[in-house]
């Protein structure tokens, strides 16, 4: 799928390119899991940045249960 504004000229630098292998959603839904699944990688990227998670290895799963923990706290 590909998205670009309606209003504005068609410019290839702001077409946006969605794909799902799903081919029972809509193009709604498509969006919507697009949304949400931005979100979720941006609130991770700032906490990997702010609190110095992207050296972070995890080896057990009590590393595994505090790296949540930690990711669990507000990082705005």
């Amino acid at each position: 799928m590909l998205y670009w504004k309606a209003d504005e000229p068609f410019d290839c630098r702001q077409v946006r390119a969605f794909s799902s292998v799903n081919l029972t959603l809509s193009t709604v839904q498509i969006l919507s899991y697009y949304s949400n699944r931005w979100a979720i990688e941006m609130y991770l990227r700032t906490a990997k940045m702010k609190l110095g998670l992207d050296r972070y290895q995890v080896r057990s799963a009590t590393s595994l249960d505090r790296f949540w923990a930690l990711l669990a706290f507000d990082t705005y």
